[in-house]
């Protein structure tokens, strides 16, 4: 379904917000607080995680917000879905998101630093790719900033 540009506008607001997530609390968690703290900051970076990995590579559920709602061919643009992003999907459904048995089998460690290595690969393209019309005025710059982007051309 096509989105006006004022939509995507509004959209990319709270696109921006799970951007900001990420990158603030795997800011925040590098500074090893108390257990309680580094535990609410780790589930706030997987939950955002698994949402940006939905919007850069799931198709839209319901009323979902997704990439290609702003690029379109975005799916054949983007590339594959890395094993740690589709690792990190899976494991926040069914070790963070969900009460399930998962939690307790096996050992898993959040690769913080891999993750939003991953995550900063697609958000270029996607900030390289994407229609400024249908972004807020000031996402390409707070995105850029946040994942130490060069600036994209005018």
């Amino acid at each position: 379904m096509q989105r006006s540009d004022v939509t995507l506008q509004e959209a990319s607001f709270h696109l921006q917000y799970e951007i900001g997530m990420v990158f603030e609390t795997a800011h925040k968690l590098s500074e090893k607080p108390d257990i309680v703290i580094y535990n609410a900051l780790l589930e706030s970076f997987i939950i955002h995680t698994r949402n940006l990995v939905h919007f850069f590579y799931n198709d839209p559920l319901y009323d979902d917000i997704v990439a290609a709602h702003f690029i379109f061919g975005w799916e054949l643009i983007r590339g594959p879905k890395s094993t740690i992003l589709r690792q990190v999907e899976e494991e926040a459904n069914k070790k963070v998101a969900h009460l399930t048995y998962q939690r307790f089998t096996g050992d898993y460690i959040w690769d913080i630093a891999e993750i939003t290595h991953q995550l900063r690969q697609v958000l270029r393209l996607f900030c390289q790719k994407a229609d400024s019309a249908r972004l807020t005025a000031h996402f390409l710059p707070y995105v850029q900033s946040l994942v130490n982007l060069p600036p994209t051309p005018e």
